[in-house]
């Protein structure tokens, strides 16, 4: 399913639907009226408009319930679009998602890099002695089996 949205004001009982929306005509459509006052619903629950005429239809009334409905039907039409991508701009996509749940801080990337560096010195000048994955690993097990 297809979804456009658009503003438009009922005149009478007619929907103008504007006119870059034309290949649409023609065809069964469901509409989704929603409005600020919800006084302007009130004992209307059931009713659709198809092909023209109004028919009672049973469907949720009120705010919430539409709402979410629609909310999780666009998430995974979302989610059908992005597994379809390329694998790279699959890769792409995940990024920039992630990056709005744990945005990137610069002060942050700076101390990260000035420590990296200091490391790198400490390792080059002979202060300090790495220690391989293997040592470290072994040592993890060691601790979390007593």
């Amino acid at each position: 399913m297809y979804a456009v949205e658009f503003e438009a004001d009922l005149q009478g009982n007619v929907l103008r639907v504007p006119g870059h929306f034309k290949e649409m005509s023609n065809r069964h459509v469901r509409v989704v009226m929603m409005t600020e006052s919800p006084e302007s619903t009130k004992g209307r629950c059931g009713f659709g408009i198809a092909k023209g005429r109004v028919k009672s239809r049973p469907f949720l009334c009120g705010t919430t319930p539409i709402l979410e409905k629609t909310m999780i039907l666009h998430t995974e039409h979302l989610l059908h679009e992005a597994e379809s991508l390329p694998l790279e701009e699959r890769a792409s996509l995940a990024d920039s998602l992630l990056k709005t749940l744990n945005p990137p801080d610069a002060n942050i990337d700076k101390e990260w890099i000035a420590l990296a560096r200091k490391r790198l010195e400490e390792i080059r000048s002979g202060e300090i002695k790495p220690v391989s994955a293997t040592e470290v690993f072994d040592g993890v097990r060691k601790i979390l089996e007593k």
